[in-house]
């Protein structure tokens, strides 16, 4: 099947910061997972300066450098990527650069940004994602909350944290899949938008309330070989030391 990526990158200042470094070694490690298109907005504050070296980063993908708005985020150009894809009989992942947010847990939120990719994008995981989305789900992502969280995120239910797949031919068949508002949570509410719960396929971790991702208890209870086995846990770990521990960031 024609697997396809849309990505927002946000650079600061047009500058690669600690978080963007990690996000961009974990999407080249994935790359090959997508053997359709690689939509990029390479987002920066400032259009009219040089940000080549922001695009040379991403050769091989298709690059667009567009303007930042800090208040609607990746929201300001996803469905115009959506818009973008060529071949719909295809699933498409949806990420951005996670993380770098003036928050003291910082190594919480490598923890998570690391599991985004790694719970959607490992070969172990894939198969399956594929074989769930052809069948009777839209949509695929991990850390499901079944429950709404406003004033924040306000539909049905959501992927915390804003990594998800979907069966672009299934979401385009939907009434008005387009007609989304633009703000710092939206897309995060799109896909329980879009579809039932019952709907969406989840890799790992699923709960009817607003668990707190920032909480390092909260991940010691997922990330243990009861929760993933024992297999899957031992990867994880290499992995993690690999990118998180061992210093490539």
């Amino acid at each position: 099947m024609i697997r396809n990526l849309i990505y927002y990158c946000y650079f600061e200042n047009s500058q690669v910061n600690e978080f963007t470094k990690l996000n961009l070694e974990l999407l080249n490690r994935y790359c090959n997972n997508f053997n359709g298109q690689k939509i990029i907005k390479i987002a920066v504050d400032d259009i009219n300066i040089d940000n080549s070296h922001l695009a040379n980063l991403f050769n091989g993908f298709d690059v667009e450098i567009v303007k930042n708005n800090s208040e609607t985020r990746e929201s300001e150009y996803f469905i115009d990527s959506i818009k973008e894809i060529k071949n719909k009989d295809s699933i498409t992942f949806f990420a951005h650069n996670k993380g770098g947010s003036n928050r003291p847990e910082k190594d919480v939120i490598k923890l998570w940004l690391f599991s985004m990719y790694f719970f959607n994008l490992e070969p172990n995981f894939i198969l399956k994602i594929q074989d769930e989305l052809s069948n009777n789900k839209t949509f695929s992502g991990i850390m499901r909350i079944t429950t709404p969280c406003p004033p924040w995120v306000e539909s049905d239910w959501h992927y915390s944290g804003t990594f998800f797949w979907f069966h672009t031919a299934k979401l385009l068949n939907i009434p008005n899949w387009d007609d989304m508002k633009k703000d710092r949570f939206a897309v995060e509410s799109y896909p329980g938008k879009m579809v039932k719960e019952n709907e969406s396929h989840v890799t790992i971790c699923s709960a009817n309330y607003n668990f707190n991702t920032y909480s390092a208890e909260m991940w010691n209870q997922i990330i243990k070989p009861e929760s993933m086995g024992e297999e899957i846990f031992e990867m994880y770990s290499k992995l993690y030391l690999k990118y998180i521990k061992n210093g490539q960031i």
